[in-house]
Parts: structure tokens; sequence; C-alpha cells
């Protein structure tokens, strides 16, 4: 209407620091605030379903490109990474770099406990990275181990400071 130049980005599972640890806050965050509070991390289903996630500081840049490439006005773009995990996989990570593997193991819960009878969950969720690599040149750094250990590590000192 206002012809103003636009790019529709499409983020996949981004976490990091400062994310939101409550139950409806994502996966990543809810786990970690679970295995360092010594819970066991509580799996949604199976735990087969597969993830793609994706470290704030790589969709920080993924950003700033679409913001700054010329070709990406009116395009809709996904960002994140084509790395593809289950939920079991990710509970297990996050047990093992929280140094937990000891004390822990995924609690799997049915979906109909926590959603309702309703809930139907996708299997499968990896983004199409073509749009992003093509045309904002963008290709995500951070692996998966790699930014859990930071994210890890960053919870892990707010817990150290509030219980002071």
């Amino acid at each position: 209407m206002y012809r103003l130049p636009i790019v529709i980005l499409r983020y996949f599972n981004t976490y990091g620091p400062r994310q939101d640890t409550s139950d409806y806050g994502g996966a990543v965050s809810i786990f970690i605030r679970r295995v360092l509070n010594r819970q066991n991390p509580l799996v949604h289903g199976t735990g087969v379903q597969t993830r793609s996630f994706t470290y704030v500081d790589d969709a920080v840049e993924a950003t700033v490109k679409a913001a700054t490439v010329k070709e990406a006005k009116g395009e809709t773009i996904n960002v994140g990474n084509q790395q593809e995990t289950t939920i079991s996989e990710l509970a297990q990570l996050v047990i093992k770099l929280a140094g937990m593997q000891r004390r822990l193991k995924p609690q799997h819960i049915p979906y109909e406990k926590f959603y309702g009878a309703w809930y139907e969950d996708i299997a499968r969720r990896v983004p199409d990275m073509k749009k992003a690599r093509e045309i904002l040149g963008f290709q995500p750094k951070m692996s998966l181990e790699d930014g859990l250990a930071r994210t890890i590590e960053w919870y892990r000192q707010q817990l150290h400071m509030n219980r002071k």
C-alpha cells in the first residue's frame, strides 16, 4: 500500500541467551532450565520429531543482511540451520553439555498431558535455505553443540547470580 521495501523472514527455532524459559518458550531454553535445576527434560511425544535450531547470532546476521541486500526486497526468506536434530537428541545433548549425564535422562510425556487431546505435532521441520544462500549469501556458522554450550553457560551464570 505504501510501497515500503519489505522482506519477510521466517525464523526456525532461534535460541540463545535471554530466551524465555517458561513452559511456553522454546525447547532449548526449557530443557536448559530443567537440567540446570536438576530436573529431567520433558520430551513431548516419542521424541523422534525433528527440528532445526538456529543460534541467535546467526539469526541476527541473516536479519542484517536481509535489511541491507537490495535483492532481498519483496522476498520471503527462511532463516535457519539445516542440521536436523530429534527432540530426544536435543535433550540428551543439553544433559551432556551441562555435565548431568549420570543424574538425568529425558522423560517422555504424551502430548495430551501438556497440550490436550486435540494437539497434533509436525514430524519434521527443517528450512529450505536456498534463498538465504543465494540472495543473502547467508550460511549459519554456529554448530548446535557450540551454541548450546554458550547458552547453557549463560543460563548457569544467571542461576549463580540469582542464588547470591
